[in-house]
């Protein structure tokens, strides 16, 4: 294939859509991780989501946390976790549970609870580099 057939495939694609799909393909990556950060406490911003206010809750969660004595996990049930997902819209990627008492674990813990950690947003940015030089170079027929 010559440089002019690559030139206008190349014209052909729309590299902004072809980016927001391998992001969104990723999306899945970007709620296991909340999952794992959530299930060891950490929330965003790589603080703890919270501490018990009782003792005895700490007491009967320490056997089946991850989590640091005392500290919040937001697990009970798995409901939480199980759906959390992933939602695009423009250029903003937001994450939530679709439980319903999940905007009050939000107003208890704050909204960074459903964030990536800078290490893990980071970890998503590179397998969307990765995948959309990948999708690129196969739509270019490379």
């Amino acid at each position: 294939m010559g440089l002019r057939e690559v030139a206008r495939k190349a014209q052909r694609i729309n590299v902004k859509q072809l980016v927001l799909l391998v992001a969104k393909s990723n999306s899945g990556l970007i709620a296991d991780n909340v999952r794992e950060q959530l299930s060891k406490g950490i929330a965003g911003d790589e603080r703890v989501v919270g501490i018990y206010a009782s003792l005895r809750y700490a007491n009967l969660k320490a056997g089946i946390s991850q989590a640091p004595f005392g500290v919040v996990d937001l697990r009970l049930s798995g409901n939480l976790y199980a759906n959390i997902n992933t939602k695009f819209s423009g250029n903003q990627v937001t994450t939530d549970s679709n439980v319903d008492y999940s905007k009050y674990q939000i107003g208890r813990y704050g909204d960074r609870i459903y964030e990536n950690t800078p290490e893990n947003k980071e970890k998503v940015r590179d397998k969307n580099s990765r995948d959309s030089v990948r999708a690129y170079s196969k739509a270019l027929g490379l």
